[in-house]
């Protein structure tokens, strides 16, 4: 007779591949919510300079390092990605850290626009591994929400 206590179910392919992905983007997928609230501190940061007509090189240079971090992070993510089999490089779990990663960057280049006066930021991130998702619809008609590309620096 078989003891109960030591059979298991056997995983389900999807499962399996979810894991992985999960456990792929986990480290990234940590830092995000703490560089999500640094970008959207410093827009409002860039946005008093702007109003106030101040300048604040310290600011600027923050913005720009953790612009770099998500950059340089969104770079070897796409390399890491490369060499995933193709189920789990295309899960939605590696695509919505992407994605998270390419709107971080889109708020700290807003940022940088408005701590820069005359208007010289506007990095473009190449999110070109990055699908924009099929549901973002509108009465059948596809919303058009270009994304910031990755910028040879």
């Amino acid at each position: 007779m078989l003891d109960e206590s030591k059979r298991q179910r056997a995983m389900r392919n999807e499962v399996r591949i979810s894991r992985q992905a999960m456990s792929f983007v986990r480290p990234i997928n940590e830092r995000i919510d703490s560089w999500q609230r640094s970008a959207a501190r410093l827009v409002a940061l860039g946005r008093r300079a702007r109003i106030h007509g101040a300048r604040d090189d310290s600011l600027r240079v923050e913005t720009e390092r953790l612009y770099e971090a998500v950059a340089a992070e969104m770079g070897r993510l796409r390399d890491q990605m490369r060499e995933l089999p193709e189920a789990v490089a295309t899960n939605g779990r590696l695509l919505d850290t992407q994605r998270a990663l390419a709107s971080i960057a889109g708020e700290l280049d807003r940022a940088l626009a408005l701590l820069d006066r005359e208007g010289q930021a506007n990095r473009q991130l190449d999110t070109s591994l990055v699908p924009e998702p099929e549901y973002l619809e509108i009465g059948g008609d596809p919303v058009n929400t270009p994304l910031p590309a990755l910028a040879a620096r």
